[in-house]
């Protein structure tokens, strides 16, 4: 047998098989899915907004939030719209006074030159990790968006 007659005998049997293998929820005698509701209908719990199931420990990102990711169980991600600097450094303050540790990240990449020691000197910084007891969290901003990444330790 030639090899490209052997492709089709191999893709004749595989529109057999799977084409006996349709049938419909009629000829499966199932109910009809009408109580599942469509994507839209389904309550994310305000995907604008700042999701209630956080902790009262945890201060609010004041700011205008574009979209949540994550559920209580796991991490959550919250997009905002841009922030400005004051805002930042508001949120900053309020996580000190409520004994959040702030520690600044500066990312440097391989094969490029380290000018992280400049970048501390200018205040320049790509990402700040906030933590107390078992939250973790970690803030990056940039001119289009910004980002705030919440996790709960040992849950």
């Amino acid at each position: 047998m030639s090899k490209p007659f052997k492709l089709l005998m191999v893709a004749l049997a595989l529109v057999a098989t799977l084409g006996c293998g349709l049938l419909s929820k009629a000829d499966l005698n199932q109910p009809e899915e009408e109580n599942i509701p469509a994507h839209n209908d389904i309550d994310f719990g305000g995907i604008n907004e700042w999701p209630a199931y956080l902790p009262p420990e945890i201060p609010v990102l004041q700011g205008e939030i574009r979209l949540v990711m994550g559920a209580p169980d796991a991490k959550v991600r919250i997009f905002y719209e841009p922030l400005s600097d004051q805002q930042i450094e508001q949120y900053l303050e309020l996580c000190q006074e409520n004994g959040f540790e702030v520690a600044y990240q500066i990312y440097t990449r391989e094969g490029f030159p380290d000018q992280s020691a400049e970048k501390q000197k200018a205040g320049d910084y790509d990402a700040v990790v906030i933590t107390k007891d078992h939250y973790r969290m970690r803030l990056e901003y940039g001119e289009d968006t910004a980002t705030l990444d919440i996790e709960i330790l040992g849950q």
